[in-house]
């Protein structure tokens, strides 16, 4: 061989330099050719990079099958990988595997949940499209800032922040004495004797005919419990608890007369908070919001005024499910139950009361520091600008 034929010979390309060339091709939206590059590649052997790579062009010629396929195989390879467990995601969810898709989705957030918050917001960026389809369970590993940016985007994306509101009510003016009935009311820490008490029982169908209506549950238990029998009172709270897809209040309300009788939840269960109510003083009386687990909204303004929220609602309902997703994390630091009575609060503090089955905790903290419930206090805050842009109130 001489020596024309040994220039004359070309080295064979590695598999990175595969890896460039088709990313190049990629950035030019030249993805058939990128995905042979890719291909040529991986001859070479596997390459968690060139499956990432070739998944993504694939995913951008709607290939989804192909795809996953492709980002299986990366995030196997190095699972510690973000962008390929996102990949997977976006290309689950096109194929209708919902549930897979969440699953992919909440591994991504879990391995970007250790980095800094302008790191996660850097990954958050490719994944705009999946928010508003994700449960806003999967993001609580987030930074509480960053996750509530999360639920700006989710919002904005919904179009409908400046809509005009239908179901809900506005009270413009309350007695004093009818405000404080309607605040107690938020704690859902009543007795059964007295949350019954004023309900209307005519029209109202049995447990028998209506074992789906909570109130007559509620009605029918009390009255067991009065004669004694406490165990069938027992087995309709439980059925109560156990309603699907109702109200937060009902559970915490049902695990209150459960407790009373004898009955604790579990240790999971009893630290599940399924509400907050924010109380703080202002110059005419107390601003108190209160936010559930289902999505609905109670609010007291300083002057009287009132606002129930029930609607269904891709604002309101997210706002207030990330109130009470970001106190979750805070239970343990909050003392453990010590009964219904709730003090006045004292002057310079805001007051966080956080709902669970096993008992309401109740902590006050100073305003103007910084804290844990700092988040909490700023995702109320932002649930409360879109209820006032959604009712046309407090402006």
């Amino acid at each position: 061989m001489g020596l024309l034929d040994l220039f004359g010979k070309r080295r064979p390309k590695t598999a990175d330099e595969w890896l460039q060339q088709g990313i190049q091709l990629a950035d030019k939206r030249k993805h058939e050719d990128a995905i042979h590059c890719y291909d040529e590649g991986l001859k070479l052997g596997d390459n968690s990079g060139l499956f990432g790579v070739k998944g993504h062009s694939l995913a951008e010629r709607k290939r989804w099958t192909e795809s996953l396929a492709c980002f299986e195989n990366a995030s196997r390879l190095a699972p510690e990988v973000p962008v390929f467990w996102l990949g997977k995601a976006r290309v689950q969810e096109p194929l209708g595997r919902h549930d897979e898709a969440v699953g992919s989705f909440r591994q991504f957030i879990g391995l970007i949940s250790t980095l800094p918050a302008q790191q996660q917001l850097g990954f958050l960026s490719h994944a705009r499209e999946l928010l508003p389809v994700m449960p806003l369970e999967v993001l609580q590993p987030l930074d509480p800032n960053v996750r509530q940016m999360c639920c700006n985007t989710i919002a904005e994306a919904a179009g409908n922040a400046s809509a005009p509101a239908q179901a809900q009510r506005v009270t413009e003016k309350v007695s004093p004495e009818g405000r404080e009935e309607f605040r107690a009311l938020l704690f859902a820490d009543q007795s059964l004797s007295a949350l019954v008490e004023g309900v209307n029982r005519e029209g109202l169908p049995s447990a028998e005919a209506a074992p789906g209506n909570p109130w007559s549950l509620f009605v029918a238990a009390n009255e067991l419990a009065r004669d004694g029998r406490r165990e069938e009172a027992k087995q309709l709270l439980h059925r109560a608890a156990d309603l699907p897809n109702t109200e937060a209040r009902i559970h915490l309300w049902a695990w209150r007369a459960l407790r009373d009788l004898s009955e604790a939840p579990d240790a999971q269960t009893a630290r599940q908070v399924l509400g907050v109510v924010i109380e703080k003083p202002q110059e005419l009386g107390l601003d108190t919001l209160a936010a559930y687990a289902d999505g609905s909204v109670r609010y007291i303004n300083q002057g009287g005024s009132i606002i129930v929220w029930d609607q269904v609602d891709d604002t309101i309902n997210l706002f207030a499910k990330n109130v009470v997703l970001t106190a979750a994390p805070l239970v343990d630091r909050v003392p453990p139950p010590l009964g219904a009575q709730r003090g006045a609060v004292p002057g310079g503090c805001t007051r966080f009361t956080l709902l669970t089955c096993g008992g309401n905790r109740v902590t006050d903290k100073p305003d103007n520091a910084e804290g844990p419930f700092s988040p909490v206090f700023g995702a109320g805050a932002r649930l409360l600008l879109a209820l006032f842009e959604k009712t046309g109130k407090g402006k």
